[in-house]
């Protein structure tokens, strides 16, 4: 079976905020062993969530806000939303349709 992979929580976040800003030499792999984490995720969290206009900062609260706005902005995009796309849509595949069977092989030898 796949592997199962959870979001970060508050307090992971604040973990990684602790050792690697507060508690200074740790390194990521050391923040990861201590969650039990893939050292990518630290990376990968630090460097999305990094504040440059801070003095290149991670800050857990923000990355968490962040993390949860965007969680609750996420839509999924319905395919041909409106009557009048989807029947564009099938109109044009059904030209293409048409087009395919009536181009045999032997028209196609044809040059």
């Amino acid at each position: 079976m796949g592997q199962e992979y959870n979001h970060l929580s508050l307090y992971e976040r604040q973990v990684i905020y602790r050792m690697h800003h507060l508690q200074l030499g740790n390194s990521i792999r050391k923040i990861a062993q201590f969650l039990n984490r893939s050292h990518s995720t630290i990376s990968r969290e630090i460097k999305r969530h990094l504040r440059t206009s801070f003095g290149d900062m991670y800050y857990c609260q923000v990355a968490h806000d962040e993390y949860k706005w965007n969680l609750s902005n996420k839509k999924r995009k319905e395919a041909l939303k409106s009557n009048e796309t989807r029947d564009y849509v099938e109109e044009k595949c059904q030209l293409q349709y048409r087009i395919y069977i009536g181009f045999s092989f032997h028209d196609s030898m044809n040059f």
